[in-house]
């Protein structure tokens, strides 16, 4: 081998269609992961034992599910794609919405409340992105470092000036 990694699939498309295909999708994936951890809060896991962790990132992942299908609902009665509605509001929105669809007493009664909240959801519609920025994306500094505080000793010549 020349060093250059093998593709095997067993799709009938052209190299660069199938290239093209595992970008875009890659992209999505990684948008998705991070709308996982900053919208479900799962920077870390605060579980202690690996059973607890298993459960809790099972539960956000359940979570996860539930306001994408409430995203993918809202887009699909507002006429969207899914990604053009924010993540973060559509949350925002079920959150809000489960304790009063939790207290309804008949199917009717959560029905117009579940699409009450799927016209809310959809409120959250992105803005329309049609051309790259036209500058280079600006890059933060770390912030600025303070000196550190060196403490002092017993006895020395500052604790002696105070003791005077």
């Amino acid at each position: 081998m020349d060093g250059k990694p093998l593709k095997f699939t067993t799709l009938d498309e052209p190299g660069e269609v199938l290239v093209e295909l595992y970008r875009r999708r890659r992209w999505e994936v990684e948008l998705d992961i991070r709308s996982l951890k900053q919208t479900l809060r799962l920077h870390s896991l605060s579980s202690k034992t690996p059973e607890m962790a298993e459960k809790e990132l099972l539960l956000a992942i359940a979570g996860y599910n539930l306001v994408r299908s409430v995203q993918m609902a809202a887009a699909q009665q507002a006429n969207l794609e899914p990604r053009r509605l924010s993540i973060s509001r559509v949350q925002a929105v079920v959150m809000t919405a489960l304790p009063r669809l939790a207290t309804c007493t008949d199917a009717a009664e959560w029905e117009a409340e579940y699409q009450q909240v799927l016209r809310w959801a959809a409120q959250g519609k992105l803005p329309n992105l049609t051309r790259r920025r036209s500058y280079p994306r600006a890059v933060w500094g770390n912030g600025a470092t303070f000196p550190k505080h060196e403490p002092t000793a017993p006895g020395s010549a500052n604790n002696e000036k105070g003791a005077k």
